[in-house]
């Protein structure tokens, strides 16, 4: 599954620490997320009262974006792509992807909108439709910050199957 999960991402963050410092990395840091070990790994922890948020500058279009992440409310902002119109986000536990042309979600492996909180969740969005990010901003979209913890980010240039995510997601 390793080898199938990094093929042809245009994008792979698990925020390891042996990667490096972020802001060496071309990121841009506001606040101080916090780097968290879970059972997997590492994750990026932020903490909207703490204003915090991560800038990765980015261009590639993308139509599949996959990530793991806990939601401390029903209503938490995720990824932001250009500003605030191109987001992901828990809405009242539903997974939106504004500014998406019909997307479809996932989570766990299934088609499915209900992002719970306080729950780890493995989530895709997927679109026909070309998304061309100016960047990815982890917990903030230009005037809300989210508080989550999130960790492998995957972005694909493609639109992945429903037998792909389900595989990724086992």
């Amino acid at each position: 599954m390793s080898q199938f999960f990094k093929a042809g991402a245009v994008l792979h963050e698990d925020f390891h620490p042996g990667k490096g410092m972020l802001s060496h990395r071309g990121y841009a840091v506001t606040g101080k997320p916090q780097l968290v070990k879970t059972n997997g790994g590492y994750a990026m922890q932020f903490v909207a009262a703490s204003s915090q948020a991560l800038l990765i500058s980015f261009t590639h279009a993308i139509k599949s974006i996959l990530f793991d992440v806990l939601c401390n409310s029903d209503t938490e902002i995720i990824l932001d792509f250009d500003g605030g119109t191109t987001l992901v986000q828990n809405v009242a536990g539903t997974l939106t992807g504004t500014g998406f042309t019909s997307p479809t979600n996932y989570v766990q492996g299934v088609a499915s909108s209900v992002l719970a909180d306080g729950v780890w969740r493995k989530v895709a969005i997927t679109t026909a439709t070309v998304l061309a990010p100016t960047h990815i901003r982890f917990g903030y979209n230009g005037s809300t910050y989210g508080d989550i913890i999130i960790t492998n980010i995957i972005a694909y240039e493609s639109v992945l199957t429903a037998s792909e995510i389900a595989l990724l997601h086992s």
